[in-house]
């Protein structure tokens, strides 16, 4: 069990080993990171381990029935359908769009759309309009006020005006709400047809019709007979059927379901379990089924229970980052950022979070990757431009961990003693179990090259209305998570972030450094030609192009990288990793919708 101060003995350890092999000769540390990489195969590294299993597709044998029993670290604040936020995970149980993403079998999704409330559709030519048949006889949930009758055309558009009114996300996608966003219009020429009009063809538009956080379709009674705050009623595959604050949440599968063969389980629990310790705990005696146990615990607990399935789950990269504040003219001069990310070590960084040595140690397989401005995931192989890699460019060097330098740079800004600047965050779960660790860290590694963060603590709904949605207009720097882009596609994620037309994921940054959120005006000129090019190879480079410009103006700083990870789960649960989401935003309808239970294995609950 990690200790409270985990993170800052890990690293320490981490940094005198390194010193070490430095000092001991060049061939020495060349040796140890050959072996650390583990590039023993002609693919890449190779599994000598035996402690992995393999994905294994068993529908022919799936029984229904069962509680899938997970867990959530913090309460929902609300589950509106079209407020985003921590608990959009449970949008996917009880709410659909017109479309979802097909996922990916044994290998990555292509993201491809497939029909939810949609039974078929057609682009026109110019790939600007969308018109979808409605599958017929879907009901919502069988719940008062609206007790199981079937969805209609006037549900979508009641969504739809009400996500364009109030939508947390409506800048991203909505015309009326941001005259840059793509979803012009959505309109009903008869009672099985929707049509939906973007403003231009734009390459990763299936985002904007499947992203969980954005069109739910909700029951037109929910405009004055009950509250969306506090209550689903979808059409989805399960529905809510108990919530309490700070103890939990209770689905269950929904008998009116147009797949009738699924989902398997018949009931999903979500209790709250805010520290990580207790929730490890419950994972370890069986009452939890799978749970996200940090990488430096999975050979310990497999260890201690040698009956867990471990899975390998590819490289996971760091999808937090540092943003900055630009009413503070101090980070607007570009020197400051750069040197704020030459202070980072990623290789130390990435060894502490992903346990990266004594999984090699045990013969696991080990990839290791430093994040640009795009992630480092698997999802993005190909678009993501390795900044150790030959094709980078010089701009590289922003990545390199060299504590001298960030303070020269320090220096030419005019902060030769160093420079104390507000760092804003909040201490509650929203943003996972080690976030305040993390920023722990940043504030040491940061601290050497004289960098001196004044903590300014706050809480989640405050950081929700000043800091992540405010692009920039706040002092200081900040630690963010979301929301996600409409989409795991490489310029959608870039247009998302580093564009103005990008809606409240825009950074707030602008070239000049006047602190008006004007952007970057070459920035906006490559996004604008990228996002509606449909030439695959154009594109890719335009993206690696934008990584080395950004790798200069660092207008936002992501924590290092990732590496290969693992997984643990209960041998009960039965097609783990066979069916791989097609974006983030589809993890949950994936699992819940394909995982089934063998309750001969169920584990035997101990303590």
């Amino acid at each position: 069990m990690p200790s409270a101060n985990y993170w800052s003995e890990t690293l320490a350890s981490r940094v005198t080993r390194r010193r070490a092999l430095a000092a001991a000769g060049t061939a020495s540390v060349t040796a140890v990171l050959a072996l650390a990489c583990g590039k023993d195969g002609a693919d890449g590294p190779v599994d000598k381990s035996g402690l992995l299993s393999p994905p294994a597709d068993t529908t022919k044998n799936a029984k229904r029935g069962g509680i899938l029993r997970r867990s959530n670290s913090s309460v929902p604040p609300f589950i509106d359908a079209h407020r985003g936020g921590p608990q959009t995970l449970y949008y996917e149980l009880g709410y659909h769009r017109l479309f979802s993403l097909k996922p990916g079998y044994l290998e990555p999704s292509k993201e491809e759309l497939e029909g939810a409330l949609a039974e078929s559709w057609e682009w026109s030519p110019d790939r600007t309009t969308i018109t979808a048949k409605l599958r017929p006889n879907v009901k919502f949930h069988n719940i008062p006020p609206v007790n199981g009758r079937p969805v209609d055309v006037q549900d979508h558009l009641f969504s739809w005006q009400r996500f364009q009114a109030l939508g947390s996300n409506r800048l991203t996608v909505a015309n009326s709400a941001n005259p840059d966003a793509p979803i012009v219009s959505m309109t009903a020429p008869d009672s099985r047809t929707i049509v939906v009009k973007l403003k231009e063809p734009i390459v990763y538009a299936n985002g904007y019709l499947t992203n969980r956080g954005y069109v739910n379709v909700v029951p037109r009674e929910a405009e004055s007979q009950f509250d969306l705050r506090s209550q689903i009623i979808g059409t989805g595959h399960f529905y809510l059927s108990d919530f309490q604050p700070d103890i939990g949440l209770t689905f269950k599968r929904n008998p009116d379901y147009w797949e009738k063969d699924r989902p398997y389980v018949d009931q999903i629990n979500f209790p709250i379990i805010p520290e990580y310790a207790s929730a490890l705990a419950q994972f370890r005696t069986g009452a939890i089924y799978d749970y996200p146990v940090r990488q430096a615990d999975v050979l310990t607990v497999k260890r201690e229970l040698p009956e867990l399935r471990m899975y390998d789950a590819g490289v996971t990269a760091e999808s937090r980052r540092t943003v900055f504040g630009w009413q503070d003219a101090r980070l607007r001069d570009k020197r400051v950022r750069q040197a704020l990310s030459m202070a980072l070590d990623r290789d130390i960084w990435i060894d502490a979070q992903y346990n990266t040595d004594t999984f090699t140690s045990q013969g696991l397989p080990i990839e290791k990757r430093w994040n640009t401005a795009l992630q480092a995931t698997d999802s993005l192989t190909g678009w993501w431009l390795d900044p150790k890699g030959k094709d980078f460019g010089p701009n590289a060097r922003y990545f390199q961990y060299n504590v001298a330098e960030a303070k020269k740079l320090l220096a030419a800004a005019g902060y030769s003693n160093g420079v104390e600047i507000k760092s804003t965050f909040f201490t509650s779960g929203q943003n996972g179990a080690d976030y305040v660790k993390f920023i722990e860290v940043f504030e040491g590694m940061v601290g050497e090259a004289g960098v001196r963060l004044s903590k300014n603590i706050i809480n989640y709904n405050d950081y929700l209305d000043t800091i992540r949605d405010s692009w920039g207009r706040y002092e200081g720097l900040a630690y963010k998570l979301g929301p996600g882009a409409p989409s795991d596609d490489a310029v959608a994620r870039l247009v998302f972030e580093f564009s103005t037309t990008g809606g409240i994921g825009f950074h707030g940054f602008d070239a000049a450094g006047r602190g008006d959120q004007s952007g970057d005006p070459y920035v906006e000129e490559q996004l604008k030609k990228a996002k509606s090019d449909f030439d695959t190879e154009s594109r890719r480079k335009t993206v690696h192009d934008l990584q080395r410009y950004l790798a200069d103006q660092m207008y936002t700083l992501r924590w290092p990288g990732g590496s290969s990870a693992f997984q643990l789960v209960w041998p009960v649960v039965k097609n783990y990793q066979v069916w791989i989401p097609g974006s983030g935003y589809t993890v949950g309808i994936t699992s819940s919708l394909t995982w089934w239970l063998d309750e001969t294995q169920a584990p035997v609950k101990k303590g």
